[in-house]
C-alpha cells in the first residue's frame, strides 16, 4: 500500500490523505479546504479516478472543504461511496468556525450525487489486502462540543504480500501493517477513546498514526503511547511545525507543535512529513518519497 499525504496548497493548515492498495483500489481520508481542490483532483486522477471509498473525518472546512467544492463541481472523478459521522441533531461548536462549517456540510451532504453512508463504531471495510476499521464516531448523545471531538477514529490493517515476516511495532515480528487515524480529535475524548478499546488490548496498537489535529491541541501523549507507534504523519503545514507565525520570530506561537514532536522523539518514532510537497509512503519497504506532480 501507498499513502499518499498532502501538502497544503493554501496557507491553512489542511488534511488530506489517499491509500493506494496494491491491485490500485484507492481510499480518500477528507481532502483539505477549499483551496486544495485543484491539487486532490489531480493526484486521484493520476492514481486512475476512481475513489472506492472516502471517508470525511469531521465537518472542519480544512478537512471537508474539498469535498463540499465537488459536490457542485462539474469533475471528473468517480466515487463508490462517502462516509461519514453526522453531528448529533441540535449540537452545538463552542467555537465559531464549526458554526458555519456544520450546516455547509450538512447541504453538501444532501446535495451529493456519490453515493452516502453514515458510519457506525465497528464497521468494517475490506478492499484487497487492506481493511479498515471504524473505532469510533461522533456521540449521538453530545449536544455541545468541538467540532474536532466529533471526528470519526479508524484503523487500517494491510496484510503485506510477499514471503518472511518484517518487523512491526512493539518490536515483534508480523506480516501487517497498521496505522491509526485520529482526524482532529481533542484531548476528552482522546481519553474516552482509550476507555472505549480498553476491553480490546492492543487494539489501539498500530506501526503507524496521524497525528491528531495537525500535531497540537489535539490527543495527549497518553493516546500516543497506547498506540506506540513508529511513525508519525504530520498534516502540518511548515508555520505549525515550527510553531512560528507568519513573519514573526521562530518559535514564538502559541501552538502546541514542538511539544507534541517532543513526545514523538521520546517514543522514538520517526516523522513523515509534507511541508514542500505531497509525499508517498510505501508500506512494503517504509520509504518516504516527494510525489511532485
Amino acid at each position: 500500500m501507498k499513502i499518499v499525504q498532502m501538502h497544503n496548497s493554501t496557507d491553512s493548515q489542511m488534511m488530506g490523505y489517499l491509500l493506494v492498495t496494491k491491485q490500485g483500489r484507492l481510499i480518500a481520508v477528507d481532502g483539505g479546504t477549499e483551496g486544495d481542490t485543484e491539487a486532490f483532483v489531480e493526484l486521484v486522477h493520476h492514481f486512475g479516478g476512481y475513489i472506492d471509498l472516502w471517508i470525511l473525518t469531521h465537518p472542519h472546512s480544512d478537512h471537508a472543504g474539498v469535498f463540499w467544492n465537488l459536490v457542485d463541481a462539474p469533475v471528473s472523478i468517480a466515487v463508490n461511496c462517502v462516509c461519514y459521522s453526522p453531528a448529533p441533531a441540535g449540537f452545538v461548536a463552542v467555537e465559531d468556525s464549526g458554526r458555519e462549517d456544520i450546516p455547509r456540510f450538512r447541504e453538501a451532504v444532501k446535495r451529493c450525487r456519490y453515493p452516502v453512508r453514515i458510519l457506525e463504531a465497528g464497521d468494517r471495510f475490506v478492499w484487497d489486502q487492506v481493511e479498515i476499521e471504524i473505532l469510533r464516531v461522533a456521540d449521538p448523545g453530545c449536544r455541545k462540543d468541538y467540532v474536532n471531538n466529533l471526528s470519526v477514529v479508524f484503523k487500517v490493517t494491510e496484510k503485506l504480500q510477499g514471503s518472511g515476516k518484517r518487523h512491526m511495532a512493539g518490536g515483534t515480528e508480523q506480516a501487517f501493517f497498521t496505522m491509526i487515524f485520529l482526524g482532529d480529535l481533542g484531548w476528552t475524548q482522546g481519553d474516552e477513546l482509550l476507555k472505549c478499546c480498553g476491553s480490546r488490548p492492543g487494539l489501539l496498537r498500530a506501526d503507524a498514526v496521524q497525528m491528531a489535529h495537525h500535531g497540537q491541541w489535539g490527543v495527549e501523549e497518553n493516546v500516543y503511547r497506547a498506540i506506540g507507534p513508529r511513525w508519525c504523519f504530520w498534516p502540518t503545514p511548515d508555520w505549525l511545525w515550527t510553531n512560528t507565525p507568519r513573519g514573526e520570530t521562530p518559535g514564538s506561537g502559541s501552538w502546541r507543535t514542538l511539544e507534541t514532536r517532543e513526545w514523538m522523539e521520546g517514543l522514538q518514532a520517526c516523522s513523515v512529513t509534507s511541508l514542500e510537497e505531497h509525499v508517498v509512503f510505501d508500506t512494503m519497504d517504509k520509504t518516504v518519497r516527494k510525489l511532485a506532480l
